[in-house]
């Protein structure tokens, strides 16, 4: 995330200095708005989970309120979600915010109780909302999987509509497609992990970790970035996913966000 918002800022200096391919690759208007909102939000919860991370006490306990927890995760599948609800509008205009906006905040509400449900009972919730190995003796440990998996459930078949669904029956923005499929490959990982822990099988904490610090951690800033980047071509009638269509010739930008 810290490498998305430094590429942004260089870009913007150089365009402020007449580079045009700079300028061409900055994404415009609300998007820059929804890009620092998630960089905003990322970077917020760092702070907390740092804190209470450096808190840890010898017993290895990470005692982060469950409250905390369950606001940082509304407030980044809020935004995750926003995203996906606005790229389905026929426009970015004020009506499309604000419906995107209603939806994602419930869906942000759900998300909430769902992470509190689990963390309150003393589950541990990451970058992925996975319950942490425990006891099968607890008696809310089935209760804590069977939350956890039911959310990716749901994402499964949002995402997994927004990928087969033809257009016939689903109006989407081509920008949409890749987010999709990243969302639907990513809740698909925690889904798998989440069977396999349920059942006692005890390798899947390096799935977890792959799924949490690389396919999330790494990979999710670009995936929006290249997204929003993608929506702004298309709404200036620049989009294709081709290179040898008969608009590359106008396609400016520089680097992955070429296009």
């Amino acid at each position: 995330m810290i490498g998305m918002i430094t590429y942004q800022y260089m870009l913007r200096i150089m365009a402020s200095e007449g580079n045009k391919e700079a300028a061409e690759t900055l994404i415009l208007g609300v998007y820059r708005a929804i890009f620092w909102f998630v960089c905003f939000i990322t970077l917020v919860a760092a702070v907390p989970y740092t804190y209470y991370r450096y808190k840890e006490g010898d017993d290895g306990e990470f005692d982060q309120p469950p409250l905390v927890t369950a606001l940082i995760w509304a407030s980044h599948h809020f935004a995750f979600e926003g995203i996906a609800f606005l790229l389905l509008h026929n426009g970015v205009g004020k009506r499309a915010l604000f419906r995107s906006f209603y939806f994602a905040f419930l869906w942000g509400s759900v998300t909430f109780m769902a992470v509190f449900m689990v963390v309150s009972h003393g589950y541990d919730m990451d970058a992925v909302l996975q319950v942490q190995r425990q006891s099968s003796e607890d008696d809310y440990y089935l209760t804590s999987i069977g939350i956890a998996s039911t959310y990716s459930c749901l994402l499964i078949i949002f995402y997994g509509t927004l990928v087969f669904a033809p257009p016939s029956m689903l109006h989407q923005r081509p920008a949409l497609k890749l987010y999709s499929i990243y969302w639907l490959i990513y809740e698909g990982i925690t889904i798998f992990d989440v069977m396999l822990t349920s059942v006692g099988v005890g390798w899947p904490f390096c799935l977890e970790c792959f799924n949490k610090w690389f396919v999330f951690g790494c990979l999710e800033p670009f995936v929006i970035l290249r997204t929003l980047r993608s929506d702004c071509l298309y709404w200036q009638g620049m989009y294709s996913p081709d290179e040898h269509s008969l608009n590359a010739p106008l396609m400016g930008g520089m680097g992955f966000l070429r296009r």
